[in-house]
């Protein structure tokens, strides 16, 4: 982890946090890590070599001016290394790459064309393992029933050398996007996805990584689909005129039909998601009206604070009249509580001017393949928060 190069250290291995990391997550880590490696606390006989690195460390990633001029030499960094990379992989030999783009052109063209046992025959060993051929092709056919590929494309993102994926360990891993247009036949509508699919290098061939394990869940799931149809959940909402006013969040239904969305990009490619709640609640009890207005102008704030910090593919939205949900698409649990934490930080600098109210959280990352299952276990934990 402590590079003793005096050419290049990289500070954000050095306090083992991601470069897009806040200034917050910078001064935890330190703090941590000073903790462990301090001289007078670390047992280690190098502990003084490493604490004075991990405080060059600090010193300049706390610093906004040297940090953003670190940053610069950084990105320059990143950019030599990765096109080294690609340079070795290039010498060891071209074709090797191209034959990736075959495996995965060849691999979703079986599906779009229904060759389950073709497309069976690509996938890795680890895969075949934990799937049959006959759970696969049954897997695959309920799956065609709902969805229809039209067209799809392949877009090569990147090569890793010695990668491992859910504990397989592979001398070459291929990352390609992948983006479908495709048929739902149960809404009656054309729909495009995009997803990360991985293809890897085992004993001289390329083969597409599927990474789901057993698919008897999907099937069943799937197979119910095809049968009797997409199965809304939809919630009826007390009357409240104030929900409405924000044009911004989500009534229940509408967001419960969008982490539906998720779930099946979760069944269908592994694409982890999290769901993020804040509850509101009021600290003093005036009066009934007044307690109302209390609220009302607490989840202002709260609205205020997590629609300034969302990326554009997270959604928001009404849990109850006192709680907020935020629907966090390609993010696990360590990315859900970065953000929650980030959250309640905004929520103690406005509570310095409003001190009737304090917010509750709680995360959920999605370990479900039903949304009836899913929906299940956020009402029994968010029964907790209260």
């Amino acid at each position: 982890m402590f590079n003793k190069s005096k050419e290049w250290i990289d500070y954000y291995k050095i306090l083992q946090i991601d470069p897009m990391a806040e200034q917050e997550i910078v001064e935890s880590a330190y703090k941590k890590l000073a903790n462990k490696y301090h001289p007078d606390k670390s047992r280690a006989q190098n502990a003084t070599e490493i604490m004075t690195t991990i405080n060059m460390a600090y010193d300049t990633l706390k610093d906004e001016f040297m940090r953003s001029q670190y940053d610069i030499k950084w990105l320059e960094r990143q950019k030599i290394t990765d096109e080294l990379s690609y340079k070795k992989l290039s010498a060891i030999d071209e074709m090797l790459i191209y034959a990736a783009n075959e495996i995965i052109d060849a691999y979703f063209l079986a599906l779009k064309n229904r060759r389950f046992n073709d497309a069976y025959k690509l996938i890795s060993s680890a895969d075949k393992i934990a799937i049959s051929v006959e759970d696969f092709t049954r897997w695959q056919r309920s799956v065609s029933r709902v969805y229809k590929i039209i067209k799809y494309e392949t877009i090569a993102e990147q090569c890793l050398k010695r990668k491992t994926l859910h504990k397989n360990s592979y001398e070459f891993v291929a990352a390609y996007k992948v983006k479908i247009l495709e048929v739902n036949t149960i809404m009656k509508r054309n729909e495009v996805d995009e997803f990360t699919k991985y293809v890897v290098f085992e004993e001289g061939n390329w083969k597409i990584y599927v990474g789901h394990g057993s698919v008897h869940e999907l099937i069943s799931r799937y197979e119910r689909l095809s049968q009797i149809g997409r199965k809304r959940v939809f919630f009826i909402l007390k009357s409240n005129e104030y929900l409405s006013l924000h044009k911004n969040c989500l009534k229940k239904n509408a967001l419960v039909n969008r982490i539906d969305l998720e779930l099946e990009r979760y069944n269908r490619y592994g694409n982890i998601f999290s769901i993020v709640f804040f509850k509101v609640i009021i600290v003093s009890s005036p009066g009934v009206l007044l307690n109302i207005s209390h609220r009302q102008k607490s989840i202002d704030i709260l609205l205020k604070d997590i629609t300034t910090s969302i990326r554009k593919l997270d959604s928001v939205g009404f849990w109850s009249e006192d709680s907020i949900a935020v629907l966090l698409p390609e993010s696990d649990l360590k990315a859900a509580m970065k953000f929650k934490d980030k959250i309640l930080d905004l929520v103690e600098v406005s509570r310095e001017n409003h001190h009737t109210y304090k917010v509750k959280s709680m995360v959920v990352e999605n370990d479900y393949h039903q949304i009836e299952d899913l929906l299940k276990a956020i009402e029994i934990d968010h029964d907790d928060t209260s």
